[in-house]
């Protein structure tokens, strides 16, 4: 890892150092950085400022790749720039993608079928074929343009609500919990790592947010910073209170929060050639317009993504919590749904207009907006081994 190589190609680097910060991942992009890229050309981007000079000078150097340490979000994120920086340049070919999936969701790279093996694997993988010149293993794969923002999944309604409780109503961990400790530590009598943890509403006693909605606090007992418990666990988590929040409402004859099926007000506008689904503003429990099929967790809720090229697809439902419940196995295992319950559709592009402004996710980011222009963005092509 410390030798210096004699490159044949060109790689520059980007990695989010926040990516998987609460999970034993955190800080594993220096790692496969140091393993692909030389120092020159490994960029740390903690803010979108620094994201958009480093991606300013990386079209600058082209080169022939370029990797990206992170989640769906990063992922979304240093795509945007990247392309934004191309399309300065029409005549120039783009790139090929490098994607070590290290971030708390990863659902593009499970699609790309990078979760087979470990990042470090493939980082070495890499760079073998690197040094002997050989082939890579390629996918290609479309990013949806959602106005000027690229991404590979867009929802709102069920989604993003989804999304949006998932991240505020974690719990929050010290992260010396992931410490590793074993026989080495306990022969030299070192502390085991600390496991405080506290609800969501309760980290108030210990921190504050900051003007951009981050927690900022100290565990009690050890004073580590404390971040939010997220991954598969806390997926768990939503899924029950969810499920105990309608269980309840039926018990007590009185209405649920509807945590993730309240309704949103939007006019699908298809291109031509289709009919409107709805009538304009109608109400809808989700919308989802995506080109990869899993939604993550082996879900393939959108087993259309990919049925024609330069194409992505739509469904649209409005289902309450247990309408989504009976569908739930058809909508887990890639079936398609009957007409009366979904309205599905692939297309190139369309255009969603919301009665006011809503929340919606893309690839797992939160925004809100009024209209959004969704249509293909151009072919990419990553490297998968």
């Amino acid at each position: 890892m410390g030798f210096p190589l004699r490159r044949k190609k060109t790689i520059a680097f980007l990695h989010n150092p926040h990516s998987g910060k609460n999970t034993p991942r955190s800080g594993y992009g220096k790692i496969l950085a140091d393993i692909i890229a030389t120092p020159r050309y490994t960029y740390d981007t903690s803010t979108l400022g620094e994201l958009k000079l480093a991606t300013r000078e990386i079209h600058g150097l082209r080169p022939e790749i370029v990797g990206v340490c992170g989640g769906d979000g990063t992922l979304g994120l240093d795509i945007t720039r990247l392309l934004r920086e191309w399309s300065k340049t029409p005549g120039m070919p783009l790139p090929q993608l490098l994607y070590f999936p290290t971030g708390t969701r990863c659902v593009v790279g499970e699609n790309l079928g990078l979760m087979s093996h470990s990042a470090e694997d493939l980082a070495k993988r890499i760079r073998y074929k690197i040094e002997n010149n050989l082939p890579f293993d390629t996918a290609y794969l479309n990013p949806l343009k959602i106005n000027d923002q690229y991404g590979f999944m867009y929802g709102t309604g069920l989604p993003a609500a989804a999304v949006k409780h998932y991240y505020d109503k974690a719990s929050y961990l010290c992260v010396d919990a992931h410490r590793e400790y074993g026989l080495e530590g306990m022969v030299k009598r070192e502390k085991p790592p600390c496991k405080f943890r506290c609800r969501w509403d309760k980290a108030g006693r210990f921190g504050t947010f900051d003007e951009t909605g981050n927690f900022v606090g100290r565990c009690p007992k050890c004073g580590q910073p404390l971040e939010r418990e997220l991954g598969n666990k806390r997926f768990a988590q939503v899924v029950f209170e969810t499920i105990w929040d309608e269980v309840k409402a039926k018990l007590l004859f009185r209405e649920s929060q509807r945590i993730v099926t309240k309704p949103v007000y939007a006019e699908i506008e298809l291109p031509s050639g289709y009919d409107p689904p709805y009538a304009p503003f109608m109400e809808y429990t989700g919308i989802m317009c995506s080109t990869v099929e899993s939604m993550g967790n082996g879900c393939r809720g959108m087993p259309r993504a990919r049925e024609k090229p330069d194409h992505f697809m739509l469904r649209s439902i409005n289902l309450g919590f247990w309408g989504v419940a009976r569908v739930l196995p058809f909508l887990w295992s890639g079936q398609s749904l009957m007409s009366n319950l979904a309205f599905d559709a692939v297309v190139r592009s369309l255009t969603i207009k919301y009665k006011t402004p809503t929340l919606r996710t893309i690839d797992g980011d939160l925004s809100t907006s009024q209209l959004d222009r969704i249509e293909v963005g151009p072919l990419l092509t990553f490297i998968v081994g």
